[in-house]
Formats: structure tokens, C-alpha cells, sequence
């Protein structure tokens, strides 16, 4: 973000130099995790887990990953966590799924992705992994594709589910379509824990 469209070239045209960027970027963000923890009273080094958000790694084509990506996920990681990797990444490709595996991922979060379903990510990684109902699609459904939603995606292999209350789901029709949701979990979840 800090370079714009403009490393997307990087890559490319000077990808020695964008590669010390992101190392040098990477410490920086290390070290603000650091101050933060500090400032909270939290140890630098969490021993039980961490998270990252990191929605510009859709950007890079799969085949970069080993390169661009990896490296500093794991610098990342190994630097404020002896525990589980959590990571948010919206917009990745199918063929992206396996580099998550190989940073020892240990949930997902692939938010809104639109090329991602619940089948494709249980079929090609065997990471758990948490999946969305967006905000945006509540005024075009109606509470039974609502309910069918919630089955649809547990049945292709999504075992977390939730959305996000938004304001423009404040409205009389869309409350309860959130009902729906929360009800439907609910009883899926009783329905699976019996």
C-alpha cells in the first residue's frame, strides 16, 4: 500500500529492491506490534497464537509466493508467536490455497473471496477455516436462502461461520434475516455437537 500500484511492478522490474522492501517493511511492522504489546502490558512474544491481515498478498500472483510472500509471513509469525498462525486474506485465487500450508497456517479467513467457496478451500487445504455471510448480499436474499446458505456452506466444509452486522442491515427486513442466520447456526451446531 505504502508504494501503490507501483510495486506490482516492483516485482517484476526491481524485485531485489522489493524484496528488501518487504524485509525492511516486515521489521517495521514487527516493531509496532512490539511498542503496542508493551504499551498494553502483553508480552512481545505471544506464546499461544497471533493474526495477520494481509489482503494486498491477493495481489501477488501464486507462483510469487514463494518470494514475496512467504518469507515475511514467516518472518512475521516466528517473530511474535512460539503459537498458531491465524491470517486473514481476502481475494485469493484456488491456486493460492497450498502456499498457506506451507506457512504452517492454522486458521483461515478468507472473508469475502469471490473466486473461494467452502468446497474449494476443504477440497484443496485441510486448514480450518471460517466463512462469511456479507453484509451486502442480506437485501437480495430472503430468510430461507438465508437458512439455506448456512447448511450449504457447513455442508461443503465450512465449520465457522458469521457476518458481520453492517448498517445497512439495520433495517426491519434484514434484522431478521440476521435472526435467521444466528438461529440457523445455533441449531446446526446443537444439531452436530449431540
Amino acid at each position: 500500500m505504502l508504494r501503490g500500484k507501483a510495486f506490482l511492478a516492483d516485482l517484476y522490474r526491481t524485485s531485489r529492491k522489493a524484496e528488501k522492501f518487504l524485509d525492511l517493511l516486515t521489521d517495521s511492522i514487527i516493531e509496532y506490534v512490539y511498542f503496542l504489546r508493551r504499551l498494553m502490558g502483553e508480552p512481545e512474544v505471544n506464546p499461544d497464537s497471533t493474526g495477520l491481515c494481509d489482503d494486498c498478498a491477493a495481489y501477488i500472483p501464486p507462483r510469487l509466493w514463494d518470494t514475496f510472500v512467504l518469507p515475511y509471513w514467516n518472518k512475521y509469525f516466528s517473530n511474535l508467536t512460539k503459537g498458531k498462525r491465524h491470517v486473514h486474506v481476502e481475494g485469493l485465487y484456488p491456486q493460492h490455497l497450498k502456499y498457506l500450508e506451507k506457512a504452517h497456517i492454522s486458521h483461515y479467513d478468507p472473508s469475502i473471496s469471490p473466486k473461494l467457496t467452502p468446497k474449494i478451500i476443504s477440497s484443496t487445504i485441510k486448514i480450518p477455516f471460517s466463512w462469511r455471510l456479507p453484509g451486502f448480499q442480506y437485501p437480495y436474499m430472503t430468510p430461507s436462502d438465508v437458512e439455506k446458505w448456512v447448511y450449504k456452506s457447513y455442508e461443503e466444509g465450512a465449520r465457522e461461520l458469521y457476518t458481520v452486522v453492517e448498517p445497512l442491515m439495520c433495517t426491519k427486513e434484514n434484522i431478521i434475516k440476521v435472526k435467521t442466520f444466528i438461529k440457523t447456526c445455533k441449531k446446526l451446531k446443537e444439531n452436530n455437537s449431540a
